[in-house]
């Protein structure tokens, strides 16, 4: 599996537990609240400042901004152009 530029780990706020069925932006991210987000025409993130929105059924919105650090490629070992992220979403019950 290719490095992604942000990956997400949605939780409840109240408990730490998962969250069913986020979402990233409008796009499904599967029931374990794990979030791998994409550019809107489906293509990957890179480098860059990126705009978050995550919501769930029964849950309010949170919004965030991620600041993806470019770092230099290298064919030889594959490395892509950027610093992966990781966050930890936590959303709050309606």
């Amino acid at each position: 599996m290719p490095l992604v530029a942000v990956t997400l780990h949605v939780r409840d706020a109240a408990d730490g537990g998962p969250v069913s069925d986020p979402m990233v932006n409008g796009a499904p991210c599967g029931a374990s609240g794990l979030c791998l987000p994409l550019q809107p025409d489906g293509g990957q993130l890179a480098a860059g400042t990126v705009s978050l929105d995550v919501t769930a059924p029964g849950y309010g919105h949170t919004a965030l901004e991620v600041d993806v650090p470019a770092a230099r490629s290298d064919a030889c070992t594959c490395q892509p152009g950027f610093v992966p992220q990781t966050r930890d979403v936590a959303l709050t019950h309606l």
